[in-house]
């Protein structure tokens, strides 16, 4: 026995002796009788829309307009979405590496962003360093808060001196910091002890500097009316007395007041020289040589050099008038 069900009939048993006639009624009901072939139709392809694109301020690419945040903040809707979302990402990361954590702004209207908008917007380790900015500046708000001075340390914690003391230890490298006088531990020392040195400490190098000012201007001074023996080089003064000068301690104010000054006391240098234009008056090519050349050893611009003597010029007047 065979059983068929056509569509939308009852079930129907034919028997074996009417095979052939089910098989028939069963082609007709599926609309395939007189042996006609069954055509598959091809499924059709789904048409794509168009994706739109447009500009990013920052970048100046094109770019999906579904990559660009609906909302990036309270009153964002009032300018319009042009940064992307991997321009807000760096712009971001730049912001919290280089601004407080409240400071943080939108890079089109410079409007700060909240918590959410930030964790919304930026990378999670983005916003894992903006909260951690965050919270080190809620704990330093706290007056018995204490951050590890160590430039290398980053570690912290709340410290009272009523309970606690004065010293800091950090738990992480071990530096010891003095919460009342606001520096590095001052082993073997108390606090007024240290407080003490230091106060000392100041006046000396405050008497250091006025020392080095009265120097320099001694030196200023020194320099403006004393002259460098051309032998030596001590610098003399010459208070009194003729342009033929002598260097040496006996015969001379010796200026002693400067140590940047090079100085032998109770140096006998002996040189004699002028002191308008530093010619020798002893030794080769001297006014009292050998050879001797007399007031010619002069410079020309110097007072005493022979054409510049009063005599001479007097002598040479008079030829001009016998002359006329």
């Amino acid at each position: 026995m065979a059983t068929y069900t056509p569509f939308g009939g009852k079930r129907k048993r034919f028997s074996d002796d009417n095979d052939d006639e089910a098989s028939s009624e069963a082609m007709d009901g599926l609309g395939l009788a007189d042996n006609k072939p069954i055509v598959k139709r091809a499924p059709q392809k789904r048409q794509k829309g168009r994706l739109h694109t447009k500009k990013c301020i920052i970048c100046f690419c094109k770019v999906a307009v579904n990559r660009f945040p609906k909302l990036p903040h309270k009153d964002a809707d009032q300018h319009d979405r042009s940064v992307c979302f991997s321009c807000w990402e760096q712009h971001l990361a730049s912001e919290v590496e280089n601004k407080g954590w409240d400071m943080i702004a939108c890079p089109q209207c410079e409007k700060t962003l909240e918590e959410a908008e930030v964790k919304k917007l930026a990378k999670g380790e983005t916003y894992g360093v903006w909260l951690e900015k965050a919270a080190k500046t809620c704990r330093e708000s706290d007056e018995e808060y204490r951050a590890c001075p160590s430039a290398e340390c980053s570690w912290g914690c709340f410290l009272s001196t009523k309970e606690d003391g004065n010293i800091f230890t950090c738990q992480m490298c071990q530096y010891r910091y003095c919460i009342i006088c606001e520096i590095p531990m001052h082993e073997e020392e108390t606090c007024s002890q240290y407080q003490a040195r230091l106060q000392e400490e100041r006046h000396a190098e405050a008497r250091q500097t006025i020392q080095a000012e009265e120097n320099e201007a001694s030196v200023r001074v020194v320099t403006t009316i004393s002259k460098p023996c051309p032998s030596c080089g001590v610098r003399i003064d010459k208070y009194t007395g003729c342009d033929h000068v002598t260097c040496g301690y006996h015969d001379l104010v010796v200026s002693a007041i400067l140590s940047a000054l090079t100085l032998h006391l109770g140096c006998k240098c002996k040189h004699e020289f002028c002191w308008e234009c530093f010619v020798p008056y002893r030794g080769p090519n001297s006014v009292w040589g050998p050879p001797a050349r007399g007031n010619d050893a002069h410079q020309p611009t110097c007072k005493h050099h022979t054409n510049r003597l009063p005599a001479y010029e007097e002598e040479e007047d008079e030829e001009e008038l016998e002359f006329d």
